[in-house]
């Protein structure tokens, strides 16, 4: 069964809302979020992907990915919603974008997202 959770990018207060929060907020920012009129410019929604990475972090989309690779160095990948499914995407064209399965995720680490990436 697949776990349906999302987080948000708050921009007026430049921090991640997590889906707890977003269900327990008093002022419904995540009702308004979906009725356009109410939402604030630069607020953007993310979805769980419904993996993990090898920590047991939980993978949105919208966050910055670390593969270890078999063969090679470490690359860093975008998390990405398209074409009905989630997907891994690198600035490198040779790598295209590869759907994000388990043996993937459990192959990453969670480094940061577009807006706070971890150091």
């Amino acid at each position: 069964m697949r776990t349906f959770k999302f987080r948000a990018w708050d921009d007026s207060e430049k921090e991640m809302v997590e889906w707890g929060t977003l269900l327990n907020d008093p002022d419904d920012w995540f009702l308004s979020f979906f009725r356009e009129s109410e939402r604030e410019v630069g607020d953007v929604l993310m979805q769980f992907t419904g993996e993990k990475d090898e920590a047991g972090v939980e993978i949105y989309e919208g966050d910055f990915l670390k593969l270890k690779q078999h063969k090679g160095p470490i690359d860093l990948y975008d998390v990405i919603y398209e074409g009905s499914c989630f997907k891994i995407k690198n600035g490198c064209v040779k790598h295209g974008n590869t759907p994000l399965k388990r043996k993937l995720a459990l192959n990453s680490r969670v480094v940061g997202n577009i807006y706070k990436p971890r150091s």
